[in-house]
C-alpha cells in the first residue's frame, strides 16, 4: 500500500516546453506497463451545421422546421438530432444601451436592447474583428473599423461577445471577447495610430514593375519577380498561420462563431501578375504564369478551411481596398508596357487577391465583400445572418478519425436558396484536446469538471535571460474513469496537453502527452482519495505569463481545462 501512494506522488512527466520545440522524457513510475485497454470511448459528438435560407429577392426566410430540411453527409442522409431556429431579434432598435464612447457617425444611431435575450449557450454569437495589418493600409483599416463600430451600434446585443484581434506577423488580442460594447470600440479607436504593411509592399511591387520594364535580360527580370515572390509568399504564409491559430483556438467555445476578416486582399499565387507582366514584356515562351504555381497557397487556403468548418467558424470576408484606380501605371510607361498594358497587370492582380477571400467565405457558409466602397452595405449583409439562420444538428456514425466529410443541405420548398459550409474534418481526440487548451489559453473558454489543480515551483534562470518554472498538475484520481483489467488490476487512460502565452503575445504551441494508468484492483479504494500528479518544466520569459492546461478521459470522454497567471522573474 505504501509503495503505491509514493509512486502517486511522484513526478509523473518531465518535459521542456518552448514556443520553438517540445522534448518530452517519461519516468519508469508512470511507462506504459503494457498489454491493452479494453474500452469503447465515450465521446458524444455533434456536429451543428448553420444553414441561411433566402428567396428569390436575397431575403431571409423564416417559419421554417426540421421536416423543411434533408442533410447528408459524404453523400449519405443522416438524421437531424437537434433543429433551432432564430428569426431575428425583435424589437432590437426600441432600446438604449449605456452611451458609448464618442466615436465620428454614431451620433444619433439606434442602439441593440438592453435585455439579454434567451439564447441557448451552444447558438450564442461570438464575432471576432480580425484586422490583417500584414496585408492592409491603414486608411483603409481605420475607414473600415469606423464602419464596424456603427455597424456593432446597431446590429451586436448584450447576449452577443465581441472580440478584435490584430495579426502583425503575431497575433494580438486588442480585446478579449466581452459583451461591453464601450470596450471593442475602445479597442477598434485604439488601432488607428497602428502601422499596416501593405502601404510597403505596394511600393515594392511598383519598384519591381519599374525594374522588368528596364531589364535587358529575361534571367534579369526573373531574379527581380522571384525575389519579390518569395518576400511575399512568406508573408501569405504568415498570415494563413496566423489565421489556423485563432481558428484552433476558438475549438472550445460552445456556440457559433462569426471571424470578420479584414484585409486589402491575399494573393492565392504570390506575384502571379508579375510573372503575367514576364509574359507580357518576353513573351509567352516564358510561361510566368506556370512560374508562380511554386508560390500558390491553394492547399494551405484548403487546410485553413477545413479547420475553420471542424471549429465551426464561418469567415466574412471584406476587401478593404474598395474601388480605386489601377497602382502599378507609371508615369514613364503611361499604362503600357511592351506588348501590353499594365492595366490587365493590374486586373490580374486584383483577381488574385480576392479569389482566397471568396473561397475563405463560401466554403464555410459566410459572405464576401470586395469591390465596393459600401462597408456598411456588406455589414448589413453580414448581420441578416446573425438575425435568421437554422441551426442542423446529427450525431455522426464516426468519431475523431481524423477524416474530411462532404455536407449538403437541402430544403424541401421551392424556389428558396441555402447557404452552409462545405464540409468538416472529424477532429481526432488529440486535436480536440490541443484546440481546447488554446481556448482556455486565449479566451478562457472550457470547464473543470474533473477538479483539476495547477501549481508552480521557484523558477530557474537560465544564462539566456529565460526561466525554467516547474509547474505541477494534480488530477483527483476520484473523478478519473478506471476500468477493470486480467491480472487483478484497473486501468486508465489520459492525455494531458499543456500552453503558454506570454506578455509578448508569443504562445507555445500545445504539449500533449499520454498518461496511462495501472492501479491494483486491492489499492483502488485509497487510490480514489489521491491525486495523480503530473510535472513538467517551462520555459518562459520575465513578467506576467498565462498557462493553461487540459485534461481528457478517453475511457469516459470527459475533458477539463483550467489556466492561471503567474508571475516570473523580477520584471
Amino acid at each position: 500500500m505504501k509503495k503505491l501512494l509514493c509512486a502517486l506522488s511522484l513526478i509523473a512527466t518531465t518535459c521542456l516546453v518552448s514556443p520553438l520545440e517540445a522534448q518530452q522524457e517519461t519516468t519508469a513510475d508512470t511507462e506504459a506497463t503494457g498489454g491493452e485497454i479494453f474500452f469503447e470511448s465515450m465521446d458524444v459528438n455533434v456536429v451543428n451545421v448553420e444553414v441561411y435560407v433566402t428567396d428569390s429577392k436575397g431575403q431571409s426566410v423564416p417559419g421554417l422546421t426540421a421536416q423543411d430540411f434533408e442533410l447528408y453527409e459524404d453523400g449519405r442522409q443522416v438524421e437531424i438530432s437537434n433543429f433551432y431556429g432564430y428569426e431575428g431579434r425583435p424589437g432590437r432598435r426600441d432600446f438604449a444601451p449605456p452611451a458609448p464612447l464618442e466615436v465620428s457617425g454614431t451620433e444619433g444611431l439606434p442602439r441593440s436592447p438592453l435585455k439579454t435575450l434567451e439564447v441557448p449557450e451552444d447558438q450564442r454569437l461570438y464575432l471576432i474583428l480580425y484586422f490583417d495589418n500584414l496585408h492592409l493600409r491603414p486608411f483603409d483599416r481605420n475607414r473600415v473599423a469606423r464602419e464596424v463600430t456603427r455597424f456593432l451600434a446597431r446590429e451586436v446585443g448584450p447576449e452577443d461577445r465581441v472580440m478584435v484581434v490584430t495579426y502583425e506577423r503575431t497575433l494580438h488580442i486588442r480585446q478579449p471577447f466581452t459583451s461591453d460594447r464601450r470596450q471593442v470600440e475602445k479597442a477598434l479607436l485604439g488601432m488607428e495610430k497602428m502601422t499596416g504593411f501593405a502601404v510597403q509592399k505596394q511600393a515594392e511591387r511598383v519598384q519591381v514593375i519599374r525594374r522588368v520594364e528596364k531589364s535587358e535580360s529575361q534571367l534579369e527580370a526573373e531574379n527581380f519577380v522571384d525575389f519579390f515572390a518569395r518576400s511575399e509568399f512568406q508573408d501569405l504564409q504568415n498570415s494563413i498561420e496566423g489565421l489556423k491559430e485563432m481558428v484552433a483556438s476558438l475549438s472550445g467555445l460552445p456556440g457559433r462563431k462569426a471571424l470578420l476578416h479584414v484585409t486589402n486582399g491575399l494573393p492565392m499565387k504570390a506575384a502571379e501578375d508579375l510573372y503575367h507582366f514576364l509574359d507580357i514584356k518576353y513573351g509567352q515562351s516564358v510561361s510566368g504564369r506556370m512560374q508562380a504555381l511554386r508560390y500558390s497557397g491553394r492547399s494551405q487556403f484548403r487546410d485553413l478551411i477545413a479547420k475553420a468548418n471542424a471549429n465551426r467558424v464561418t469567415f466574412y470576408t471584406l476587401d478593404a481596398t474598395g474601388l480605386g484606380s489601377h497602382g502599378s501605371v507609371s508615369a514613364e510607361s503611361q499604362g503600357r508596357a511592351e506588348g501590353g498594358s499594365l492595366i490587365d497587370v493590374d486586373v490580374a492582380r486584383a483577381s488574385n487577391l480576392q479569389e482566397p477571400l471568396q473561397m475563405m467565405a463560401l466554403d464555410t457558409g459566410g459572405i464576401s465583400a470586395f469591390n465596393t466602397n459600401n462597408v456598411a452595405g456588406a455589414l448589413e449583409s453580414m448581420a441578416r445572418d446573425f438575425n435568421s439562420y437554422y441551426s442542423l444538428g446529427y450525431a455522426p456514425a464516426h468519431s475523431g478519425d481524423g477524416r474530411y466529410y462532404d455536407l449538403k443541405v437541402k430544403v424541401k420548398k421551392k424556389g428558396l436558396k441555402v447557404r452552409y459550409r462545405a464540409g468538416y474534418r472529424d477532429k481526432t481526440p488529440e486535436t480536440r484536446l490541443a484546440e481546447g487548451t488554446l481556448a482556455v489559453l486565449l479566451h478562457g473558454a472550457g470547464s473543470n469538471d474533473l477538479g483539476l489543480r495547477m501549481t508552480f515551483g521557484s523558477p530557474t534562470k537560465r544564462d539566456d535571460g529565460f526561466f525554467l518554472v516547474p509547474m505541477e498538475v494534480q488530477i483527483p484520481l476520484a473523478k478519473v474513469t478506471l476500468v477493470p483489467q486480467e491480472g487483478d488490476q484497473h486501468r486508465g487512460q489520459l492525455r494531458v496537453s499543456s500552453a503558454v502565452i506570454d506578455t509578448k503575445s508569443g504562445t507555445s504551441p500545445p504539449d500533449l502527452a499520454s498518461l496511462p494508468l495501472t492501479i491494483p484492483s486491492g489499492d483502488l479504494a485509497v487510490a480514489r482519495q489521491k491525486h495523480y500528479v503530473y510535472a513538467i518544466e517551462l520555459l518562459m520569459r520575465a513578467g506576467n505569463q498565462v498557462v493553461a492546461v487540459g485534461l481528457h478521459d478517453d475511457l469516459s470522454g470527459e475533458s477539463s481545462f483550467l489556466r492561471q497567471t503567474v508571475r516570473v522573474g523580477s520584471s
